[in-house]
């Protein structure tokens, strides 16, 4: 599991199978019972969003090569990236120039590798910590 903090929906889950088992109705059979509880509810996802994402991913899958990011990259690099497409788009220009991909999902995309990243590559950490921290 991650070391990050559930959503307070994963954790309403979690307790609504505490409340479940102490009803006894656990192993019972029933049409509708899964087990996905304390799971994240993927389903909440917005297909429209990830498809941007994909996009800006296949654009530096042909730039770069697949799966490049997960070497790693310094996270100031990440999001100074992600800060320069929000700014784009704050500036009224929607699309990058040179992929003609939405400045936020090459924004999410950066964010995406960062949160990765800071899971996988902690050392790549190289945020300013600020002096005496």
């Amino acid at each position: 599991m991650s070391e990050y903090p559930k959503s307070k929906i994963v954790l309403k889950q979690a307790q609504t199978q505490a409340e479940v088992e102490k009803r006894g109705e656990v192993g019972k059979p029933s049409a509708s019972r899964k087990d996905d509880y304390g799971k994240p509810p993927l389903n909440l996802l917005d297909r429209y969003s990830l498809e941007q994402v994909a996009s800006v991913l296949a654009f530096g899958a042909e730039k770069y090569h697949a799966h490049n990011w997960r070497g790693g990259l310094a996270s100031s690099r990440l999001s100074a990236a992600a800060l320069r497409h929000i700014f784009a788009w704050l500036d009224g220009e929607n699309l990058d120039t040179e992929s003609g991909l939405s400045h936020l999902a090459h924004a999410q995309c950066c964010l995406m590798f960062l949160l990765r990243l800071m899971k996988d590559k902690p050392e790549l950490d190289d945020r300013y910590k600020g002096e005496g921290r």
